[in-house]
Formats: structure tokens, sequence, C-alpha cells
């Protein structure tokens, strides 16, 4: 996952996906970032990356603290699975 932080800082980093689903899905992620970032994944051993919007972010002091939910800016199979239509 790629992208720039709300204080402009730009940032890379390796991150593990929790859950997939057809509109996007939930990544464990050290970084702090906020409702409404558009970051970029790209899964490992991939080229292409595909462009999301952090829909949610865990709160600090509770089991979600660390993940945030991704949403995709347009149907996507991007992490691997393929929902029908």
């Amino acid at each position: 996952m790629s992208g720039a932080l709300p204080d402009g800082k730009v940032f890379t980093e390796e991150t593990m996906v929790l859950t997939v689903s057809k509109f996007g899905g939930k990544i464990k992620t050290s970084q702090p970032l906020k409702a409404g970032s558009r970051v970029k994944i790209q899964p490992r051993g991939k080229k292409e990356s595909e462009l999301v919007r952090v829909a949610w972010v865990g709160s600090e002091g509770t089991s979600r603290a660390g993940e945030i939910g991704i949403e995709y800016t347009k149907l996507s199979k991007i992490l691997g699975v393929t929902f029908p239509e």
C-alpha cells in the first residue's frame, strides 16, 4: 500500500489483507490514515495497482485499532477475488 498521510508525508508499507468484499476490504496497517484518504494497493508480485478510498479507520484502544476499511473507487478484483455481478 502507498499514498500520502494527512500531513503530506509519502509512505509505502507492506500490509496484510484481512477480509475482501465485492466493494473493498479490510487491511491491517501501521499508518495513521484518515477516512476519505486515497491510497494505492498493489498485491505482492503484481505490476498493477488500484486506487482505493479509506472508508473507515479502527479506533485506538479497540479491537479494530490498526485496521482500515477500503472501498474500491471502481469495481475491481485487485485483491484476487471475483464476485458475480
